[in-house]
């Protein structure tokens, strides 16, 4: 799976700046009209449908996420969860997605993390500023992957024993 970054940082400068301020910083930028920047992207709009793209793409875990956290009380807080759960820093493997999803009462017969993405930030959705915050704070000091735990383990002598 490629992570597009530039998507991304673009869509947290939507989400930060909104799209008039975007687009008249975009037209500053190269020169021009907020207006030709607008028929720039009709223009690449109606390009891009033209060149027959026949399958549909599946949605990203990360756009999902962002339709369901749009407007929130917390919206800054679950943007970062989404970032670090799309980068596997939040529940990097399908075992904790489902491990969290049975402990918080949502359906965990899940295939995959990017389908779990949905139920999971809508229930986070609902939670505190203070739980989101605890929930950041866990998966900064996690960011140590399962493979670099056990190898840290067999270095230092406790082999298997606590996995």
């Amino acid at each position: 799976m490629k992570i597009d970054f530039l998507t991304i940082e673009v869509e947290l400068l939507l989400l930060k700046y909104g799209d008039a301020a975007i687009i008249k910083a975009l037209a500053e930028a190269q020169g021009i009209t907020a207006d030709q920047v607008l028929q720039r992207l009709d223009a690449a709009r109606t390009q891009k449908r033209q060149s027959g793209a026949k399958a549909k793409p599946r949605k990203a875990a990360i756009e999902i996420v962002k339709e369901v956290i749009l407007g929130a009380e917390n919206e800054r807080e679950l943007m970062d969860l989404a970032i670090r759960f799309q980068n596997k820093r939040f529940l990097p493997e399908l075992k904790d997605v489902k491990r969290f999803s049975e402990r918080n009462g949502i359906p965990s017969n899940f295939s995959s993390r990017d389908a779990a993405a949905k139920p999971i930030f809508e229930k986070l959705r609902l939670l505190g500023r203070e739980r989101l915050d605890d929930l950041l704070g866990s998966s900064e000091s996690n960011d140590e992957s399962q493979f670099a735990r056990l190898s840290r383990q067999l270095i230092e002598g406790e082999g298997e024993k606590d996995l």
